[in-house]
């Protein structure tokens, strides 16, 4: 009996406390932890638009504390993980839907201390707030206890990321006026770089568009400005990279205009969705001021000097 309670193989079962000769745990159930606890996938939208691609691959490492044989594991959502409390709080836990795997029970390779599991993360184009899929293991086979180990979880974050970068090369504008007449005396083109980095999927399209709406949205700065006049905006209200405002002679008084230009993503069905996010909002801002010079009719008169001024 002395020998049956000393021995190291832990495939019996018998009367003998297992978890207390093992410091409160049972071998047979804790097989199989995750070699990384963490990864986070991120999810690519433009503004609060999800325009990700649908599926990622990602690769989980699974280690084994000893060999064992016909062992097949599964995973699922943990939904009593421990961190879902704390640190993912504010999550929406995930569903299986979520993920998916070669096959719903993966056979242990004999002889490996560790091994790689195939996991293809699904529905992305579908997130749009922070999601973590809580993973524990599903263990069986021989000389293994049908048992879900709750010991080893792997926290999968699905994390909604602005890949949108804007800028603008010039938004400020001189006009004159000047008898009756006007002119953009600094340039009439607002030039535009979007540019959208990441996992994003194919036949998005990204727009600048005119629109007055969002004048009250204007900063603080320009909380005395007009509204830019119409007649004065892009001829085309669709601008991809390049804005050209037109007709000066539309801004009748001095004085400060703004014309707010969002940005609207097309999707893959033909669906317009505004940005309306501050920071992707950009103001074009115009200073209108009267000329202090008179072109005369008069010719000019006076002596032409030579070389030396004589």
């Amino acid at each position: 009996a002395f020998a049956a309670s000393c021995s190291n193989d832990v495939s019996y079962d018998s009367e003998y406390d297992i978890k207390g000769y093992y410091n409160g745990s049972d071998p047979r159930q804790n097989l199989a932890s995750f070699g990384e606890t963490k990864i986070d996938v991120p999810v690519s939208i433009l503004g609060d638009i999800a325009v990700s691609k649908d599926e990622v691959e990602k690769n989980l490492v699974i280690n084994l504390t000893r060999p064992t044989k016909n062992g097949k594991i599964e995973f699922v959502i943990n939904e009593a993980a421990p961190e879902l409390a704390t640190t993912y709080k504010d999550y929406e836990v995930g569903k299986m839907e979520n993920i998916q795997f070669e096959s719903s029970s993966i056979a242990i390779p004999e002889g490996q201390s560790s091994f790689e599991v195939k996991a293809t993360l699904k529905n992305l184009g579908k997130i749009s707030k922070n999601t973590v899929l809580p993973l524990s293991i599903k263990l069986s086979g021989d000389n293994i206890q049908n048992a879900t180990d709750q010991s080893s979880v792997c926290y999968i974050t699905l994390s909604p990321k602005n890949v949108l970068k804007v800028e603008a090369e010039n938004t400020s504008f001189n006009v004159s006026l000047s008898d009756g007449e006007a002119t953009y005396t600094s340039g009439n083109s607002l030039r535009i770089a979007a540019q959208a980095d990441g996992n994003i999927a194919e036949g998005y399209t990204i727009e600048l568009v005119a629109n007055k709406a969002l004048f009250d949205k204007r900063p603080k700065n320009l909380e005395k400005a007009t509204l830019t006049p119409e007649a004065a905006q892009p001829l085309t209200k669709r601008v991809l990279m390049t804005a050209n405002f037109v007709k000066p002679e539309s801004f009748k008084n001095t004085g400060t205009y703004v014309l707010p230009l969002q940005l609207v993503v097309t999707d893959k069905a033909g669906v317009k969705h505004p940005i309306t996010a501050d920071k992707q909002i950009l103001f074009a801002t115009f200073t209108v001021t009267k000329s202090m010079f008179t072109a005369s009719e008069n010719s000019l008169t006076g002596t032409v000097l030579d070389a030396v001024g004589r």
